[in-house]
């Protein structure tokens, strides 16, 4: 049937001279018996192969030497260098040389008529591209073959194209494969390890011309004998034989033999203790021990595994999933007649003959006739008890439920109360101030200068109006658990005069006291999140005024540390007013809810003290009210945070930041435009504007933009499809920032927008701070300058000139920059000559880097001194680099080589400029 020899495999090439094989690097020819050494290579030889007119090509890794073969002797023809390692060459039949490796272009070799070698690279072959997809080859007398996991591919040599066919998945590549052209077909065979059965199994593929693709699985002897097969070869002409190759030796057996191997035979069922033969009807009582039966086939086991299926009729009439287990449990089952079945099957799919046992089991005493009588009879009287104590229970219950309907009903009407107030409330917090917005803009004429107490009372208004929807949308994001905590260095002080600042006016207005007391170390800040802290200041110092009629209002502050920078900040905010009711103070800190104790009638929105509740707890601190009816309040806030000292500020004072920017502000509201404009104009940034989607669109791709704000709804085009085309397309200028601006302040709209490729997400209405610091955060170094630069008109355009020099002119140097800015604690011709230093350095690592040819080490090089060379403000030169950095993150060296020249020529002049600067 088969036989298993061992010998170790070597590449062997008949020729008409008789057969060239290799050893390593060394090359032998073999004639008559008789071997000799052809020619030592001193490197290994990863493929040969003889073409046309006995032609001789050896490949070492990327290389290929070409040799005239005459009876043993060679004599060089010429040498080609190849973009790939070749692992394989094979022959076919018109002579054509193919070589290739794995993920590397098919390549094609044939002589030219005087000699010369040709060569052709398939890169793409019937749809497949080989530098990106696993692949094996073969060639036949047509050709080459190629074998993907899903697709069998050959060359056709008359029309010179590639034919496709589709064949079953095997969950990989075969490990090794068989092809020849016989008649009009090509006939193929591969080997797969199916990881599921544990061994190899082999697949036929018959593929005529002009006919459709066929593959099976043949049935097939076990191959575990040899190893991991890793070749095989079919030979002979009238008997054919496979050769098959593993890592224990050599397999060879008939190409028929799968026309002989049986399918599996009837199993065998046996007893419990594998004794004899289990008895074809069986009885069992039900709640007997559990059933078990094991099996095994006596033919099939000899070729190739088995595996086998079963059922109980009866119960599941589905055969199980095959498995090699031969043992078959079953718990009790209840009484009836049933059918055990089991049968065997190969890997081929062909199962045996199914052996059954018939199983009768009977039912235990309470499950029989006379059983079922006494059940009923005693469930006849148990239903009539059951029924009398039943009613008797729903009776108690209706009453219960209907007390419980008051309750809720009681409770639902006093809620729908609190919504009515809570309503009404907030429609009074929001009409009174824009009622006033509304009439002080009637007295204002158009085109005249409003007086400034109606300035004044137009902020204050629209303050309130702000502080009353920030308030509702606070409370909205803090049920929800939208609301971070962002903690960062605060001076607890100015926190404090700041909040007292907003409420002052109105306490003098009632004629109160509104004083303060802040205990924390000189130069100490505290790190915790600032704005909620001044929610819950403002809210508290807010409800203080609102309720005190006379008397004051005391804020305290004391910082007292503990171990290392932890610490505790304790507030507390103390007033004269009419105090809280016993019966409030249960429900005081429960939104909507607004007490009605001392004398001061309910105003607000009912959700101050619930948000003061929130904050606290989301910081990890302790709230506490102490308040006697008629004589005051307290509350207390005690919150864990850290501390760290202040660093010492930079003389002059504070200065405002300005950004040397243009900017697009793409916002379909005209009100909001004009803000926007007015706000980034005292930022120092060049504004255009456009008013919906498709405009806007237009002005990004056409301008020269280092930041594009984007309102989120938008006529036309939305700014979240304005910013996926911008991206997508690649049409900005790398470094441009994407802001996107909207009222909608939910975490669905900010993932959206940071989802479609815009940096940073702004909140309507829109702060000065909150501008400031998107800038901040956004914008490279090189356009923030501080509030000492000034401003200069040049040919009607608004240009930004920093304190530190400009260089006259438009050349390769515009100004120092920010090495300028570092000079201003020392002098600039000591910051230049290091900065000259550093440049040189940079500059001779870039060159070496360019030199060894590598794109890797020239994309890092290239990179630190992009970053060297945009402290100063410098241009063409930077460009120059990013065209450097695209070329090389693309593997071009005849790119960068270009950029590089450019360079050394534009460098000559850049360095006249730096030392006239």
């Amino acid at each position: 049937m088969s036989d298993v020899v061992t010998d170790e495999s070597f590449n062997s090439v008949p020729y008409e001279g008789g057969f060239i094989f290799d050893r390593y690097s060394i090359l032998y020819h073999s004639n008559d018996g008789i071997v000799e050494e052809i020619t030592d290579f001193e490197k290994a030889i990863t493929a040969f192969a003889v073409s046309t007119d006995n032609v001789l090509l050896v490949a070492f890794e990327n290389q290929l030497e070409v040799f005239k073969l005459k009876e043993g002797d060679l004599k060089f023809l010429e040498t080609r260098v190849l973009g790939n390692a070749v692992n394989i060459l094979r022959t076919d039949k018109r002579g054509k040389v193919w070589g290739w490796s794995p993920k590397e272009p098919l390549l094609e070799f044939h002589l030219r008529e005087g000699g010369s070698l040709s060569t052709v690279h398939h890169e793409l072959v019937g749809g497949h591209d080989l530098l990106l997809e696993d692949y094996e080859a073969a060639v036949v007398a047509d050709g080459p073959v190629l074998i993907f996991e899903e697709e069998l591919v050959r060359y056709d040599p008359v029309s010179e194209s590639w034919e496709g066919a589709a064949m079953p998945a095997r969950g990989g590549l075969p490990a090794a494969y068989a092809f020849r052209r016989h008649g009009d077909r090509l006939e193929g065979w591969m080997i797969y390890w199916d990881n599921e059965l544990q061994t190899s199994l082999m697949v036929e593929a018959m593929w005529p011309d002009g006919g459709e693709l066929r593959t099976r699985i043949l049935p097939w002897v076990d191959m575990c004998e040899v190893g991991k097969v890793y070749s095989m070869a079919i030979t002979g002409k009238e008997e054919q034989f496979f050769i098959i190759g593993g890592l224990r030796g050599l397999m060879i057996a008939d190409r028929h033999l799968a026309d002989h191997i049986p399918a599996p035979a009837k199993p065998v069922v046996w007893d419990r203790n594998l004794t004899a033969k289990a008895e074809p009807r069986q009885r069992f009582s039900f709640g007997e021990a559990e059933t078990q039966y094991r099996f095994n086939s006596a033919i099939g086991g000899a070729y190739y595994p088995l595996r086998y299926e079963t059922r109980l009729v009866g119960l599941r009439d589905e055969w199980s999933e095959a498995s090699a287990l031969t043992i078959r449990e079953f718990g009790q089952v209840f009484e009836g007649d049933y059918r055990f079945e089991v049968r065997a099957v190969d890997p081929f799919g062909r199962a045996s003959e199914a052996a059954a046992i018939e199983l009768l089991v009977t039912p235990p005493w309470f499950r029989t006739y006379t059983a079922y009588a006494a059940y009923i009879l005693t469930a006849g009287a148990l239903l009539f008890g059951f029924v009398r104590l039943r009613e008797r229970q729903l009776r108690a219950r209706q009453a219960e439920l209907e007390a419980i309907v008051d309750d809720r009903t009681a409770e639902l009407k006093k809620a729908n109360a609190f919504k009515d107030d809570f309503i009404a409330n907030l429609s009074h917090e929001i009409r009174n101030p824009l009622n006033g917005v509304i009439g002080l803009i009637r007295q204002m004429r158009e085109g005249s200068p409003p007086p400034g107490r109606y300035l004044k009372s137009l902020k204050q208004a629209a303050h309130y109006l702000q502080a009353t929807v920030e308030e509702v949308l606070d409370f909205s994001k803090l049920q929800t658990g939208e609301i971070p905590v962002d903690r960062n260095l605060i001076n607890v002080e100015e926190v404090v005069n700041g909040v007292l600042g907003i409420y002052r006016e109105r306490a003098t207005e009632k004629e109160i006291g509104l004083t303060s007391h802040v205990r924390v170390p000189e130069g100490t800040g505290v790190i915790t999140d600032e704005r909620k802290v001044q929610q819950i200041l403002g809210n508290l110092t807010s409800n203080a005024v609102k309720f005190t009629e006379k008397g004051s209002v005391h804020v305290g502050i004391l910082l007292e540390p503990l171990s290392g920078n932890k610490a505790v900040l304790k507030m507390w905010v103390q007033d004269t007013g009419g105090g809280i009711s016993e019966a409030d103070k249960e429900r005081i800190f429960e939104k909507f809810y607004q007490t009605q104790s001392g004398e001061k009638q309910r105003v607000g929105t009912g959700l101050g003290l619930a948000l003061v509740k929130g904050f606290v707890d989301r910081l990890d601190g302790e709230l506490q009210l102490h308040s006697v009816l008629n004589s005051g309040s307290t509350f207390s806030v005690t919150l864990p945070v850290e501390t760290q000292p202040f660093a010492e500020e930079r003389a002059g004072g504070e200065e405002s930041e300005q950004f040397k920017a243009r900017a697009l502000v793409v916002e379909d509201i005209e009100y909001n435009r004009i803000f926007i404009e007015s706000l980034l104009g005292e930022f120092g940034v060049r504004v255009d504007t456009a008013d919906d989607g498709g405009e806007g669109f237009a002005k990004a791709t056409a301008g020269d933009y280092e930041v594009i704000f984007l309102d989120w709804d938008l006529p036309g085009k939305s700014g979240l499809e304005i910013a996926r085309e911008l991206r997508g397309q690649g049409s900005l200028p790398e470094g441009t920032v994407i802001i996107g601006m909207t009222a909608f302040a939910t975490q669905e709209v900010k993932d959206q927008c940071l989802g479609s490729g815009m940096n940073a997400f702004l909140t309507k209405p829109i702060r000065a701070e909150q501008v400031a610091k998107v800038l901040r955060e956004n914008l490279p170094h090189e356009l923030r300058s501080s509030g000492r630069d000034r401003m200069v008109e040049e040919g009607g355009l608004t240009i930004d000139v920093p304190s530190t020099e400009m260089v006259a002119g438009k050349g390769m140097l515009h100004g120092r920059g920010l090495l300028g800015e570092m000079a201003r604690n020392s002098s600039w011709e000591h910051e230049k000559g290091r900065w000259e230093e550093f440049f040189e350095g940079y500059l001779a690592e870039l060159e070496e880097a360019i030199s060894q040819k590598d794109p890797s080490l020239v994309r890092k090089a290239a990179h630190r001194l992009l970053g060297h060379l945009r402290m100063l403000d410098a241009a063409v030169l930077p460009g120059m680099l990013q065209d450097m950095l695209t070329a090389a993150h693309a593997g071009d060296m005849e790119g960068i080589l270009l950029e590089w020249k450019e360079f050394q020529q534009k460098q000559v002049e850049f360095r006249r400029e730096l030392a006239r600067a």
